[in-house]
């Protein structure tokens, strides 16, 4: 069981998502857009944030920035329809890039979700890393078109920077 902020400004698509998490008991709450998230992470933990990232107000990408250069200790979904493609600009890669640790194009499948849910909540295998090493910077990751046949993100789980150890919040119970 995970604490999940969702964020969209669609209430259909907040109501989906909420059930998919219930579903999987996740103990879920939902904003529609990314000034009040950043007010409800500062005053209560979360394990994971989904956010849509075009949102009136307040969007997904400046919310990921922010929770990133508050340095607010939560995994990021960024989810978006059809990665929104504006002006050359895949906002899902954005978001990533920007600190999103995983990313999906709507409409979101159930066991995807989970799947990817568990895996970034799960413990941080050993890898012998050195943990005081700087995380790497955007210019180490490399981008390449994502499998259409996988609605999730652009980078391999192999590719990915290792995560650091992130204490539990103190709202879940695993």
């Amino acid at each position: 069981m995970a604490t999940v902020l969702l964020i969209d400004d669609n209430a259909a698509q907040r109501a989906s998502i909420r059930r998919m998490l219930e579903a999987h008991d996740h103990v879920v709450e939902v904003l529609p857009d990314g000034r009040r998230a950043l007010q409800r992470c500062r005053a209560r933990p979360f394990d994971l944030v989904i956010t849509d990232l075009i949102m009136p107000g307040q969007e997904g990408i400046e919310t990921i920035q922010r929770l990133r250069q508050a340095d607010v200790n939560v995994r990021i979904i960024a989810i978006s329809d059809e990665g929104h493609h504006t002006h050359g600009v895949c906002y899902l890669r954005t978001a990533r890039l920007l600190g999103a640790d995983e990313t999906f194009v709507k409409p979101l499948r159930a066991d995807q979700l989970q799947t990817c849910i568990r895996d970034l909540l799960a413990p941080p295998a050993d890898s012998g890393d050195d943990p005081a090493a700087p995380p790497p910077s955007a210019d180490d990751l490399q981008l390449r078109p994502s499998d259409s046949s996988d609605q999730r993100g652009t980078f391999p789980r192999e590719e990915r920077p290792p995560r650091t150890a992130r204490p539990p919040s103190s709202q879940s119970s695993r």
